[in-house]
Order: structure tokens, then sequence, then C-alpha cells
């Protein structure tokens, strides 16, 4: 994984261009630099599989903590 700043998000106040992960998930500009600069596609693809498992509801929170090399969402 690349050493990541978090603070290069604070620009993303908006998006201007939307970029299709699967059939029905889309990224914005700054979950698409989040998922590019921390290398974390993965993380993307486990929010976007929430909709196979059954849920219904617009918005979604998703807890990630990271440790060394693996990280675990809840």
């Amino acid at each position: 994984m690349k050493n990541f700043d978090a603070n290069q998000l604070s620009h993303f106040t908006g998006t201007e261009r939307y970029y299709r992960i699967s059939r029905r998930h889309l990224l914005t500009d700054g979950t698409k630099c989040l998922a590019e600069e921390a290398e974390c596609f993965w993380m993307m693809d486990a929010v976007a599989s929430l909709s196979e498992i059954g849920t219904a509801d617009w918005f979604v929170l998703v807890r990630v903590t990271v440790q060394g090399t693996r990280a675990t969402m809840v």
C-alpha cells in the first residue's frame, strides 16, 4: 500500500465527474482519488457489494479500521 495522506481529500467538496465501478455504482472524484492514492479499490468494491446483501437504505455508514496491511469493515 502506498503511503497515503488523508489531508489530500480535504479539497474535494463536490464532484465534477462520476466513475462507474459496476452497473449500479459510481465513484465521485474524491472516492476515486482515495481508491487510487491509497490503493483501496477493494474497499469501494466491498461497499458496493452491500446493495447485493439486501440493504434497501439509500445511505449506509461503513466504519473501516486498518491495522498494518489488514482492514476490518463494520
